[in-house]
């Protein structure tokens, strides 16, 4: 924690682990710690040999954003709405609706939350050009966690939770079978060759496998912008 007081504690986790479910919180006290490695750690089947170890940071509520082929599609607002007295996280409550999260979890500030969105749509605007930089193709959906809250002096805060690949959950999005896996299928067939025009050249766009399928679906929605999540 590079020599710093842990005023608010922290949390310890187990990697791949779904939602919550090794989730300790410690206070400032390296017994506290102790105890809660030990918790995660000797639990039945366990097979992890580490502990992610994060300083716990200012947290009203977290920002789901579901992107899909680069572009943002969705975002869900969240919540734990209670520690328990053993350090573990309880009562998972959401939202999709920015107004009802803000007058629920944020005091009622709309215009703060929309602040936020705008600083998490920089940022994944940043990674995804660093992922680009990796490999030669988007992958295919990501989910980008954020926490939003504010610090001592009322100052906004938005820290990365976590970025979460293929298998994450949809978060009640209703088009997450046509966004997430049609994208996942047109991924597949991104550079097969097109019989068409001969060997070596890549197909032009075309709709997606789910598409041609015929499966019985929604319409699909707009894509999230940039324009509509920040003003």
């Amino acid at each position: 924690m590079d020599g710093k007081p842990l005023v608010r504690g922290g949390v310890c986790k187990l990697g791949y682990s779904w939602e919550a479910m090794d989730v300790r919180t410690f206070d400032a006290e390296a017994s506290s710690l102790a105890s809660q490695m030990q918790d995660v750690l000797l639990q039945p089947t366990c097979k992890n040999d580490s502990v992610l170890v994060q300083e716990r940071v200012p947290n009203s509520l977290e920002m789901r954003f579901i992107t899909a082929m680069g572009e943002v599609r969705h975002v869900t607002y969240s919540t734990f709405a209670r520690i328990s007295e053993d350090g573990l996280y309880r009562d998972f409550e959401r939202s999709m609706d920015r107004t009802e999260a803000a007058h629920r979890w944020f005091e009622g500030d709309v215009e703060a939350l929309k602040e936020a969105e705008g600083i998490c749509h920089t940022c994944i605007r940043a990674w995804q050009r660093w992922m680009l930089t990796e490999a030669d193709q988007p992958a295919p959906a990501l989910r980008y966690d954020f926490i939003i809250g504010r610090d001592e002096h009322g100052k906004l805060t938005v820290y990365l939770g976590e970025l979460c690949e293929l298998g994450f959950s949809i978060m009640d999005y209703p088009y997450a079978e046509r966004d997430v896996f049609g994208a996942v299928v047109d991924s597949i067939t991104w550079d097969r060759p097109c019989l068409s025009c001969g060997v070596g050249k890549e197909q032009a766009p075309a709709a997606c496998g789910l598409c041609l399928s015929g499966a019985k679906l929604p319409v699909k929605p707009p894509t999230v912008s940039e324009k509509a999540t920040t003003h």
